[in-house]
């Protein structure tokens, strides 16, 4: 999964560099990805997601924090939604 969202993130600066001429500078992009649980409600997940999101600015910027760690691997957890802000 957060590979999944790597990519994605590496992907956003070049299409807005490819859709948007004349951009004055490069594009960047941050992301904070929470998995979701049936039992979290919307606030919470956002919260989540908000603050991974402004630990991958303070971090540098242009770049991912996410709340899935080792112990959410694919063979103890199947994650199959997560929050991305």
């Amino acid at each position: 999964m957060d590979a999944q969202a790597e990519f994605s993130r590496q992907a956003i600066p070049a299409t807005v560099a490819n859709a948007v001429l004349g951009l004055a500078g490069p594009v960047t992009t941050s992301m904070g990805i929470t998995p979701i649980s049936n039992d979290d409600a919307l606030t919470t997940l956002y919260k989540r997601a908000d603050k991974l999101l402004y630990e991958a600015k303070s971090a540098g910027r242009n770049r991912t924090r996410s709340a899935i760690g080792p112990t959410h691997s694919s063979k103890s957890v199947q994650i199959d939604r997560v929050m991305i802000a």
